[in-house]
């Protein structure tokens, strides 16, 4: 990997960190149903895993290798690509899931490649 794939790679990384942070803070406190009723909780954390889901679609595109460190890279893609093109059929019960336990793990695994 070139400097500027290793910098999009890390500017990538980086933008994950940043929007799954932001996702624990907007949810701070707040209950399943919380989400539910509050549209505009929903749609900055729907937002947010957009963002996730693009900057590890393009983080995978210099550094294929990222799948290999990063847990359920195809379901995160395909959860963006749902959040954009299927977003009737998203259920809020899934994305509190993703919240409250996908994300965390996420979170983890994107601070150890930033640090290393």
């Amino acid at each position: 990997m070139n400097h500027l794939e290793l910098l999009e790679r890390k500017t990538r990384l980086w933008h994950i960190e940043q929007a799954a942070n932001e996702i624990v803070t907007f949810t701070a406190g707040k209950t399943p149903a919380d989400y539910e009723t509050d549209i505009v909780l929903r749609y900055a954390v729907e937002r947010q895993l957009i963002t996730i889901g693009e900057a590890l679609t393009r983080a995978l595109h210099v550094d294929p290798e990222l799948a290999q460190h990063i847990s359920e890279t195809p379901q995160i893609v395909s959860f963006r690509n749902q959040l954009v093109h299927n977003y009737p059929g998203i259920d809020a019960e899934r994305v509190w899931d993703i919240i409250t336990t996908d994300l965390p793990v996420l979170l983890r695994q994107v601070r150890a490649l930033l640090a290393s």
